[in-house]
């Protein structure tokens, strides 16, 4: 029975809150709060695609590079094989 009228003692405390916030939200200071949250995430935002963006970018350079000494080291491959097949030839 205790356990009954703790929950429902807790649901009255919850839809007075709940009352409170809503009541709080509909006031000039609740609508200047969202202003503010929603300038700020939109700051936030911006910073995260800048983030990506550069990201992508480091992203791209490092695979040109690695594809760069990738290819550096086939041409020195083939070279060498080049030379190695020219000196068969000539024996």
């Amino acid at each position: 029975m205790k356990t009954n009228g703790l929950i429902i003692a807790m649901l009255g405390v919850g839809i007075i809150a709940s009352l409170c916030m809503y009541r709080y939200a509909q006031s000039a200071q609740g609508e200047n709060m969202r202003r503010a949250m929603m300038q700020k995430l939109q700051e936030s935002n911006k910073w995260a695609e800048h983030l990506v963006e550069h990201t992508r970018q480091k992203a791209m350079e490092v695979g040109v590079g690695t594809a760069d000494r990738i290819s550096q080291k086939a041409r020195d491959a083939a070279e060498r094989m080049q030379r190695h097949m020219n000196a068969i030839a000539v024996e």
